[in-house]
């Protein structure tokens, strides 16, 4: 009964440490730990903003100042006109630069004209020739010459102005505009007379080559020259029927010549200067004596 005892006692050791086994959780193997890569974070990259290209805009240059210099005055010039500063001293190197810029003034008045009509006064200058209003003294316009004007002459219309000049050229202006029509160019010495016939047709200049010249008002041509005065002749006149030229001359005569065919007609001595009356038929002359005198045309008689 006793190892009955002990065998059941056994068999229920047995049987414990068996159910023990069996609900004892299989233990199993835990996996190697898989090595998770370590990754090294990355620097952010700053996303880099898309530029829309824009249109290139051409540089606008910047603008330089620029000096407006004085223009040059148009010679002669009246007071208060701005005149260039030269920009260069004056030394001997440049001396053959050297240009005018102003002048002062009328110059030196020669010799002065009414217009037929009395409208107008021409003056004769060393700066050229003026034009006046003959009523206000008004300046109307300015004929500038390169030379000195010794004298002026209007024609019988009024439409033209005969001047005589120093470069020994005798010139043709049209009054309405100021613009010179012809330039007469046989004299070898200053003009220092010029004379219009009646109608218009002839001009008679005398000059400091002892000569005196008639010329074809309409195309300029020289008709003839009057030669026997043996200085200066500083004066010619016209008579009243244009028939007869009157010269005087520095040789302290004054010469009477046919205009037709330029023969001299007689000799008046002792003067130097002579116009004709209204009528034609007396002279009068003047001479360094300060004496005025009064001759008979016809026959060249003193009459007073």
């Amino acid at each position: 009964m006793m190892k009955t005892k002990k065998e059941i006692c056994f068999v229920i050791l047995l049987i414990v440490v068996v159910l023990s086994a069996c609900t004892s959780p299989t233990q199993e193997a835990t996996p190697a730990p898989t090595a998770t890569p370590t990754v090294t974070p990355t620097a952010m990259l700053t996303p880099t903003p898309t530029v829309t290209p824009t249109a290139m805009l051409t540089p606008t240059p910047t603008a330089i100042p620029t000096v407006t210099p004085t223009p040059t005055p148009k010679l002669p010039v009246l007071a208060s006109t701005p005149v260039p500063r030269p920009l260069v001293a004056i030394s001997a190197d440049n001396t053959a630069q050297v240009t005018q810029l102003a002048r002062w003034g009328k110059g030196t008045v020669n010799e002065v004209a009414y217009s037929p009509d009395g409208r107008l006064l021409a003056v004769a200058s060393s700066l050229g020739i003026y034009l006046y209003d003959a009523a206000t003294l008004d300046e109307i316009r300015f004929m500038e010459t390169d030379a000195w004007v010794e004298s002026v002459a209007f024609s019988p219309d009024g439409a033209m102005l005969a001047s005589g000049l120093n470069d020994c050229t005798v010139r043709l202006w049209r009054v309405a505009d100021g613009s010179q029509l012809r330039m007469l160019a046989r004299h070898t010495g200053s003009v220092e007379s010029v004379a219009f016939s009646p109608d218009g047709a002839t001009l008679a200049s005398g000059s400091w080559d002892d000569t005196v010249r008639l010329w074809r008002v309409s195309d300029g041509a020289l008709l003839r020259t009057l030669e026997g005065h043996t200085s200066v002749v500083e004066s010619v006149a016209f008579s009243p029927d244009g028939a007869t030229l009157a010269s005087g001359s520095w040789d302290v005569t004054v010469r009477l010549w046919r205009v037709t065919d330029g023969s001299q007609l007689r000799t008046l001595k002792g003067v130097e200067n002579a116009v004709f009356s209204p009528d034609g038929t007396m002279l009068a002359s003047g001479s360094g004596d300060g004496i005025v005198r009064l001759w008979g045309v016809a026959d060249g008689s003193l009459l007073r």
